[in-house]
């Protein structure tokens, strides 16, 4: 019997010793955890808070800055700067209190993929601009194309799309551009043209930070043509240049229409020598005003030299513009 007593009570301080253990145990993940948890509170908390943060931020991924009008301000002022009048306007007469951007025209495709300099610009023109606009804080675009640029069709076929696409990422890159603008003014097969902005927005992407893409669009035909690639733009700048401000809501109602948001929509204006109706101060801020009270991105000016040839030297359209410029 007391060799059977001395067994239970060594059984008995045993499991005595095990219960003091586990609730020893319990007791510390219990404390562990409650910190864990307020932890994670006060760490969300401050993911909430921080207006500095995001959900994509906080994943490693960098948003795009949004482009939308800010109240009684345009999401963007983008005035085009031709090649063929840079040496008699240099970069230095832009008045670039007006811009958020210059689209620096042009470059032209060619058939096989390759892409060519041209409308007299020059490598020093554009290096030239480049530098000017950067120093005025200004982005700067490459656009490629315009009316008499017929060649897009091959361009953009499945044959020379991807060299099409890298020859114009590699002069963006090469001259220290801010991004891209297409200005393609024929129509073509609508799958080529569609899979050419989507593959030149693929590759803009695998930049940072992300380059700016805009298109220029003519406002009696070719909505259909920018609904189809509006997902991949930032901008769509319509070439109203000779519609005044009562005529510009239908122009843009064929691409809203189309579910095309406004905050992609540019308003353009002419001014003047290369022809539009915009060649006053009246007429160029009653078009920026419209854009903002209807809340569309921007506006957009060709070619902001004439403003220059048409007033001896002065600005007076682009000052209007100016006004509704962040």
């Amino acid at each position: 019997m007391r060799k059977n007593s001395s067994l239970f009570s060594k059984g008995w301080l045993q499991g005595r010793n095990i219960a003091i253990s586990l609730v020893v145990i319990a007791v510390v993940g219990l404390l562990l955890g409650g910190w864990f948890f307020a932890t994670e509170i006060q760490r969300s908390q401050v993911v909430k808070t921080d207006p500095n943060v995001s959900a994509t931020s906080i994943a490693g991924v960098t948003p795009s800055p949004t482009q939308q009008n800010h109240g009684s301000k345009l999401g963007w002022s983008t005035g085009y700067y031709v090649g063929w009048l840079q040496s008699k306007y240099p970069p230095q007469m832009i008045p670039w209190k007006s811009l958020t951007y210059l689209s620096q025209f042009s470059l032209m495709s060619n058939r096989d993929g390759t892409v060519t300099i041209a409308h007299q610009l020059t490598p020093e023109f554009m290096q030239m601009a480049v530098a000017e606009a950067h120093k005025h804080n200004v982005k700067i675009l490459i656009s490629i194309g315009g009316v008499e640029d017929s060649n897009f069709d091959a361009a953009c076929n499945v044959t020379n799309r991807s060299k099409f696409v890298n020859n114009i990422v590699n002069m963006m890159q090469t001259y220290g551009y801010d991004g891209v603008d297409m200005d393609v003014e024929r129509d073509f097969n609508h799958a080529d043209f569609t899979n050419c902005f989507q593959e030149l927005r693929r590759s803009l992407n695998k930049i940072t930070p992300h380059p700016t893409l805009s298109m220029a669009a003519v406002p009696e035909w070719q909505a259909s043509m920018a609904a189809l690639v509006a997902q991949y733009v930032d901008q769509i700048n319509l070439m109203s240049y000779w519609s005044n401000v009562s005529k510009v809501g239908t122009l843009l109602n064929n691409f809203t229409s189309l579910g095309i948001p406004k905050s992609k929509l540019g308003i353009g204006l002419g001014l003047g020598n290369d022809g539009g109706v915009d060649t006053n101060a009246t007429n160029c801020g009653t078009k920026a005003k419209y854009a903002v009270d209807n809340s569309y991105g921007g506006v957009m000016e060709w070619i902001i030299t004439d403003d220059l040839d048409a007033h001896n030297g002065q600005t007076p359209c682009l000052d209007a513009v100016s006004n509704y410029v962040l």
